[in-house]
């Protein structure tokens, strides 16, 4: 369950809140709740649709509600935003506030409202006055008030504590340890041996492979450009002569095949496909052995990987969830049964693999 809520009263531009959609996306968990739209088609609007580009589900991200009160209704704490002085009101820096604001904001048990004005004129003041606290985003004198859209995805970017995802490059493979190791072993011998002509000159060619080599970030294409430059001066030194074992992809294959067959088998049920993808991540990444599927293909699936753990997401259907809970322990008879209201909590609950 988020405990963070970005509250847009009286949004206009349909291009702001579909940038503001991206930006809770990338820095979420996050809610989203509109007040009181200026345009009652503003979710369907083509420029919405063009700027929440890449969102899965876009419009079912937004709340829509007629009142402030109604945003804030269940929220434990609200900051409002605004740039502008407010009479008897004291405004504290947003750099000032942050750490404070993004540790409550985390915690489960409180569910914070950052409370954004419309982009014409802000927040009225009986905006103001419903929220427990105020702040601005600090800015240079020569202009003192920022887009909408980028006014929150600072805030949100400064909120954002969960682990960052990091896609791989492709083609971009860095060396091992092992590798590593022959790596420098090789080209001492090929240039200490054949190139350096004094022992100064040995000292410092061995001092600079080891303070190059030893710790810089290398891939395994620089590892082969220098090994066939060492090769070309002569050398035919091999890992197995300094008593070094590469591991080769194939075995390194091999060995991750055997160590998935002793992994236990989770499959996790939940109808929301972007929640489940990023949980099976999680759990995969945890050590393992993890499928996923929606309700209605969870039967199959149950009889076909037959997990140890079955875990059903709460938003299923509670008979589906008893249905799933049965076939799996008919299945496999020792097999646990979790119920998560937020998959987020995935990897806490299963615990190491």
């Amino acid at each position: 369950m988020s405990t963070r809520r970005v509250v847009l009263v009286r949004p206009g531009g349909p291009r702001h809140v579909g940038m503001i959609v991206r930006a809770a996306a990338n820095f979420g968990p996050c809610e989203l709740v509109l007040v009181a739209p200026e345009r009652p088609s503003l979710l369907v609007h083509p420029e919405f649709e063009q700027m929440s580009h890449g969102v899965a589900d876009a419009k079912t991200r937004c709340r829509v509600v007629a009142t402030v009160e109604e945003a804030l209704a269940d929220c434990t704490h609200s900051v409002g935003f605004t740039a502008k002085p407010q009479e008897g009101r004291p405004r504290a820096s947003w750099r000032e506030r942050r750490a404070e604001l993004a540790e409550r904001a985390s915690a489960p048990d409180e569910k914070v409202a950052f409370v954004f004005g419309a982009e014409v004129g802000g927040l009225r003041t009986d905006e103001v006055e419903r929220c427990a606290e105020l702040v601005y985003v600090p800015t240079s004198g020569d202009h003192t008030s920022l887009n909408l859209a980028i006014a929150v995805g600072v805030v949100l970017s400064e909120l954002f504590t969960e682990r960052p995802f990091l896609p791989r490059e492709r083609g971009v493979k860095p060396v091992t340890n092992e590798a590593r190791a022959f790596l420098v072993a090789n080209l001492k011998h090929a240039f200490v041996e054949r190139v350096a002509l004094t022992e100064s000159a040995k000292r410092d060619i061995v001092a600079a492979i080891e303070r190059l080599f030893g710790r810089a970030l290398l891939e395994d294409r620089d590892a082969r450009a220098w090994h066939l430059m060492a090769r070309a001066l002569g050398s035919e030194l091999t890992p197995k002569a300094l008593g070094l074992s590469i591991t080769t992809k194939r075995a390194r294959h091999r060995a991750s095949q055997e160590a998935a067959l002793k992994k236990p088998r989770v499959l996790l049920v939940a109808d929301d496909a972007e929640l489940a993808a990023r949980a099976r991540s999680t759990a995969a990444q945890r050590g393992f052995s993890v499928e996923s599927s929606d309700a209605a293909g969870a039967s199959a699936r149950i009889e076909a990987f037959r997990p140890q753990v079955l875990v059903l997401h709460a938003a299923l259907d509670a008979a589906a969830r008893e249905r799933l809970a049965a076939e799996a322990r008919r299945v496999e008879g020792s097999a646990r049964i979790v119920t998560l209201e937020a998959l987020a909590d995935l990897a806490r609950v299963l615990g190491p693999a």
